[in-house]
């Protein structure tokens, strides 16, 4: 048995040996790479070259590439001042870049608005950081629960290798935890102001980038609560409430 094996083997080889004294040579596979849209920059946030969010991304289905980084905490980390997440990028050309994010909107800075989510801050190529809070984002879609499309706004940069950090440093007022989740990002060319969107585009994004239809701060539990008692039918919220309700039991 074992001699035979050996002698299929040695055939191959006189077989491969004839074939190339023959000027023959197997076929080459040629590469196929995914197509290419030069007009959008499009990020995972569980791609992070460093963060302190948490320890590893979360599964979940309902966001793009089923991951998400989630900061939810009811303490700060111990020698560190903030929570953050470092991302390396290269942009294919200079010009005028629409900055959005797929996550939580941010926390408001007005006290009279209530506050579920921590509002954070986001700097590019270690610049100032820019805060960035319910009133100076537009919320486009809500695609997730506790995920929307998020408009930050346009940045103007040069083509080639940038940086850009999310920073949470506040707590969100409803409970006193830092709480902010993140999805992905992604840089969009204008021109004009116009965005250039082509084809291909990433499976989960905005249906509709110019909707504002729930561009509005939340309402209060409470005020939820009323509607709900006055028309049920239709009460339901556009932005699902990101809160933790925790039970306790004690005997």
């Amino acid at each position: 048995m074992r001699n035979a094996f050996v002698l299929s083997i040695a055939a191959a080889f006189i077989f491969l040996a004839a074939a190339r004294s023959d000027g023959a040579s197997p076929k080459g596979l040629e590469p196929v790479f995914p197509a290419e849209n030069g007009n959008l920059v499009f990020i995972e946030a569980e791609d992070a070259v460093s963060t302190n969010f948490a320890r590893e991304p979360v599964l979940n289905f309902g966001t793009s590439g089923f991951r998400t980084l989630q900061l939810n905490r009811g303490t700060g980390l111990e020698g560190v001042g903030s929570f953050y997440a470092d991302y390396v990028f290269r942009l294919p050309g200079s010009g005028t870049w629409e900055l959005w994010y797929g996550g939580t909107p941010p926390g408001p800075r007005d006290d009279l608005y209530p506050s579920y989510t921590s509002p954070f801050s986001v700097s590019l190529d270690s610049q100032k950081p820019q805060p960035v809070t319910r009133e100076t984002v537009a919320a486009v879609e809500n695609y997730s629960p506790t995920y929307t499309w998020n408009l930050i706004g346009d940045r103007s940069l040069d083509a080639g290798r940038h940086t850009i950090r999310f920073e949470v440093t506040e707590k969100r007022r409803i409970d006193g935890r830092y709480f902010f989740y993140l999805d992905c990002f992604f840089l969009v060319k204008k021109e004009d102001g116009k965005r250039l969107l082509a084809q291909p585009l990433p499976a989960a994004f905005p249906r509709n980038m110019d909707d504002r239809s729930i561009d509005a701060p939340f309402p209060t539990i409470d005020d939820m609560l009323i509607r709900i008692r006055i028309i049920p039918a239709r009460s339901s919220p556009s932005l699902t409430y990101p809160v933790c309700i925790r039970f306790s039991v004690t005997t």
